[in-house]
């Protein structure tokens, strides 16, 4: 009888000791766990490139740092990335790191940069945003339901605020030129909470869909039309002074000779038919 309650004993030991084996795996190892659950699920929903330059998470308090997180283009469009995430901090509850939903008790983005570019069939933002939504539809995003859903961990985000952003527009009108505007801020709180969790592609959802209407609302204010005439006119206000300038100095030339005057008026206007005048 002994001998069967030490074997038991024994077992018992070893299985306390792999669960302390796997729980102390899974906290010094959370930083890892983290980047790479961004850049996998953040490059399938977005179908552009996600990556994460470091993440820092303490295992103790659960509070750490992301940075140098970016979101690229999709094809079609000039500049590398479409979001430059800045500082980032958040602070997640220990507590559910090892079951099925996990709480993020806060996010907070800092002066995240936006490059929002037009194109032919949209801004890049317009693109990624139809990426995710139809990502998160295929695990039944957007109140459906999915069975390749039910398994996976669910996520409850209790506030996420970005702050300070800015966004640099170009393409389109704009030609090779870019104007800068700010983001107003976004406080979203209690994200999957009212359903047990979200699902990774949800959460991606409800943040990218947030972030273009705040975008897209800032970039909505810009006079862009006359922003480009702007330039335009502005190129061609230096145009009429140039030729101004010559009509003048040839004003002043043909007070002292006709035939000088005459030449200077030759001149005067092949330059104003090189700009087109």
């Amino acid at each position: 009888m002994k001998k069967v309650l030490w074997i038991g004993g024994g077992a018992v030991a070893v299985i306390v000791a792999v669960i302390i084996a796997v729980a102390i795996y899974i906290y010094s190892s959370l930083d890892d766990i983290v980047e790479t659950a961004i850049e996998r699920f953040g490059s399938e929903a977005t179908k552009t490139e996600v990556a994460v330059d470091g993440v820092s998470i303490s295992p103790t308090d659960g509070k750490g740092s992301l940075s140098g997180l970016s979101v690229g283009n999709p094809a079609g469009f000039s500049s590398s990335n479409a979001f430059e995430l800045g500082a980032i901090s958040l602070a997640v509850d220990t507590g559910s790191v090892t079951s099925d939903v996990v709480v993020v008790n806060e996010i907070v983005v800092a002066a995240p940069v936006v490059n929002y570019e037009f194109g032919d069939s949209g801004s890049n933002l317009d693109a990624i945003k139809a990426n995710v939504d139809a990502y998160a539809k295929s695990f039944g995003g957007g109140g459906g339901s999915s069975a390749e859903s039910g398994g996976e961990t669910k996520l409850i985000i209790e506030n996420l605020v970005i702050h300070d952003g800015e966004a640099n527009v170009s393409g389109g009108l704009l030609g090779d030129k870019s104007v800068g505007t700010a983001i107003p801020s976004i406080h979203l709180k209690d994200i999957g909470k009212k359903k047990g969790g979200a699902s990774p592609a949800e959460v991606a959802e409800r943040i990218i869909d947030s972030l273009t209407a705040s975008v897209t609302g800032a970039v909505g204010k810009l006079d862009i039309k006359g922003l480009a005439g702007g330039v335009v006119e502005g190129a061609s206000g230096a145009v009429e002074g140039a030729s101004g300038a010559v009509e003048g100095a040839t004003g002043t030339v043909g007070d002292a000779t006709k035939g000088a005057t005459e030449g200077a008026e030759g001149v005067g206007d092949k330059v104003k038919k090189l700009f087109g005048d």
